[in-house]
C-alpha cells in the first residue's frame, strides 16, 4: 500500500483551493484509470506535482494556469528515488490507478474543506467506478449539493453492482428531487429494470422519456428494447426497434436475440435476412442468436449458409459458437 506522505512533496493536494476544482477531480480520474503494469510490478509510483502554465485536453474545460506535471522521481515504498525529469499529458497520467491514493486525497480534501460540486460529483464517480458501492453512497449523501453528474454515478453503480433495486429507489428520488435524467441515467436504469424484471418501472421510464422529450439516440432505444425483451415483452421491444431511425449491429442483434430466446425462431430469421440486406455486419452475439433461431425451427440450410459465411468472413470463433 503506498503512503500519501510519499508524494506529498509533489503533489500539494492542501494549497488546492475550493476554487480550483479541476485540481482534485483530475486526480481523482488519475486514481480510479487502469494501472500501469510496469510500475505495479516495479513497486513504484512516479511522482506528479501541480504546476502552472500547462495544459492539456484532459483539463480543456478548465483554467489555463495549471496543469500536472510528473517530476520524474519514482517514489518507491522505502521512499527513495531518481529524478530524471519528464512531463507527461493528463492522457498518460489517467493510466494509473491508486484506490488507497484516491481515499487519502479524499481525506486531504476534508481536511482542508473543499466543498465543490464538481470535485465532490468526482469523488462518488471515484468510488463508483472503483466497485466501493457503499463508499459512493456515503460520498453521495454527505453532499451538500447534488447533481444530474453525481446521481447518474450511483445510480449507475448501484445497477451495475447488481442492486437493481437501489437503484430504482435513487431514481426515484433523482426524481422526487427535480431532476430530470440524461440519456446515461435512462440506460443505467433500464439495465436495471431489466435485472428486476420490473416492467411497471420500465414502462414509466419509457414514458419519461418520451414527454421529456430526453434524448432518444441509439443507446438509449436499445436499452429500452433490452429492458422489455427480458420482461418477456417482445411486441413492445419490436414497437421501440421499429420507431428507431438510427439502428447498428447491437441494435439488430438486440432484437433477433429478443426473438431468438423467446422461441419466435421465424422472425429472428426474417429479420437477419433483413440485416444482411442493409449490409450490417454480424458479431458472435448475431451468429449465437440466429443458430439458435435455426436449430429452433429446423432452418439447416441457413444454418449451413451462415457456417459458409462464419469461414468465408473470418468471424472470430469462440466457445459459444463452437457448441452450434
Amino acid at each position: 500500500m503506498f503512503s500519501l506522505s510519499l508524494i506529498q512533496p509533489h503533489l500539494r493536494i492542501s494549497e488546492i483551493p475550493a476554487t480550483q476544482s479541476f485540481k482534485s477531480s483530475t486526480i481523482l480520474s488519475i486514481c480510479y484509470s487502469r494501472p500501469k503494469r510496469d510500475e505495479q510490478r516495479n513497486g513504484k509510483l512516479s511522482g506528479f506535482r501541480l504546476v502552472s502554465g500547462k495544459r492539456s485536453t484532459f483539463d480543456s474545460g478548465f483554467s489555463d494556469s495549471f496543469g500536472l506535471e510528473f517530476t520524474g522521481e519514482n517514489v518507491s515504498r522505502d521512499g527513495s528515488s531518481s529524478s530524471p525529469s519528464e512531463r507527461v499529458d493528463y492522457s498518460l497520467l489517467a493510466e494509473r490507478s491508486e484506490f488507497e491514493l484516491g481515499r487519502q486525497v479524499h481525506g486531504n480534501m476534508v481536511k482542508v474543506r473543499v466543498e465543490n460540486l464538481i470535485v465532490e460529483s468526482s469523488l462518488v464517480y471515484f468510488y463508483a467506478q472503483c466497485g466501493e458501492l457503499t463508499s459512493a453512497l456515503r460520498a453521495f449523501d454527505m453532499m451538500e449539493e447534488k447533481d444530474v453528474i453525481s446521481w447518474t454515478a450511483v445510480i449507475s453503480a448501484c445497477s451495475r453492482q447488481g442492486h437493481g433495486t437501489k437503484a430504482i429507489v435513487m431514481f426515484t428520488g433523482m426524481l422526487n428531487h427535480g431532476f430530470l435524467p440524461n440519456e446515461f441515467t435512462v440506460c443505467s436504469i433500464l439495465k436495471a429494470c431489466s435485472e428486476e424484471k420490473a416492467i411497471r418501472f420500465g414502462r414509466q421510464v419509457h414514458s419519461l422519456v418520451v414527454k421529456k422529450m430526453i434524448k432518444t439516440d441509439v443507446f438509449v432505444g436499445t436499452s429500452l428494447m433490452d429492458m422489455y425483451a427480458k420482461c418477456g415483452e417482445i411486441s413492445d421491444c419490436r414497437k421501440v426497434f421499429d420507431g428507431m431511425s438510427n439502428r447498428n449491429t447491437v441494435t439488430w442483434t438486440s432484437i433477433i436475440a429478443a426473438h431468438a430466446r423467446e422461441g419466435f425462431g421465424e422472425d429472428a430469421i426474417n429479420l437477419f435476412r433483413v440485416m444482411k440486406r442493409r449490409h450490417l455486419i454480424a458479431n458472435n452475439l448475431t451468429v449465437v442468436s440466429i443458430l439458435r433461431a435455426c436449430g429452433s425451427v429446423g432452418a439447416l440450410l441457413l444454418g449451413k449458409e451462415l457456417h459458409a459465411q462464419i469461414i468465408k468472413n473470418s468471424i472470430e470463433k469462440n466457445v459459444y459458437i463452437g457448441t452450434f
